[in-house]
């Protein structure tokens, strides 16, 4: 909507009010779209005032999320932009999901470090076949784990480019075989029952934290999950 141009007010759940907002908000700010947030700054409500955001450079800290790093690489098409990254995850799982997708709509650009260099153009309608959701997936799969089933998922493989997937390899760790079927992946935790703990770096997969809390109170020993302080709050 800021590259567009035009007046808007965003609206939210209340679950959403609670996700800080600042980061695209202030890249957008940067740029000379006027934002005006309703009730707690950085977050949701909030209304857009913009006349459109020229080509040239933006910058985006990826710290926190790289969701919006990849909201502001799919929007910068619309009128070519330089697309900045910085913090920890310029290199995370759902930028390289968003940039092998602009590729997969034949969308040209660059990258000089940690700058995506991206010329206006159009995207080009075509087939792009969408992964299932590999977040819910690893509720069936840490279900394998803690029961001592099998559990496989329909259209989930080994080469995900999800960053969630990582999950399997850690329910790997405690015993859990895993196959890739022509249908999916399967889970498999019957030689898992009674599993040690594990100590593990969750920084690249840590929207599964919790689902791994969950694996870890049902084994024998204390698991650790380590690099996971920025999901807080």
């Amino acid at each position: 909507l800021a590259v567009a141009g035009g007046d808007y007010t965003l609206q939210s759940s209340e679950q959403m009010k609670k996700r800080p907002m600042s980061e695209l908000l202030d890249s957008l700010t940067a740029k000379g779209v006027e934002i005006k947030c309703l009730e707690e700054e950085g977050h949701f409500p909030f209304e857009i005032h913009s006349k459109g955001i020229k080509s040239g450079n933006i910058k985006i800290d990826t710290t926190t999320s790289s969701q919006y790093a990849s909201a502001l690489l799919m929007a910068s098409v619309m009128n070519g932009m330089n697309v900045e990254l910085t913090g920890s995850r310029v290199d995370g799982a759902y930028i390289k999901i968003t940039t092998n997708m602009l590729k997969q709509f034949d969308i040209d650009f660059d990258r000089e470090g940690n700058t995506y260099i991206i010329k206006k153009q159009s995207y080009i309608c075509n087939v792009y076949n969408v992964e299932p959701d590999m977040s819910a997936a690893c509720y069936f799969y840490a279900m394998a784990a803690i029961l001592g089933v099998k559990s496989i998922v329909k259209g989930i493989h080994k080469d995900s480019m999800q960053g969630d997937i990582k999950f399997i390899y850690a329910l790997e760790r405690i015993g859990c075989v895993i196959t890739d079927k022509p249908e999916g992946l399967e889970v498999d935790g019957t030689s898992a029952v009674g599993y040690e703990g594990i100590d593990i770096d969750m920084s690249d997969f840590s929207d599964q934290a919790l689902t791994m809390a969950v694996v870890a109170a049902f084994g024998k020993t204390e698991t650790r999950i380590r690099n996971i302080g920025h999901i807080r709050g």
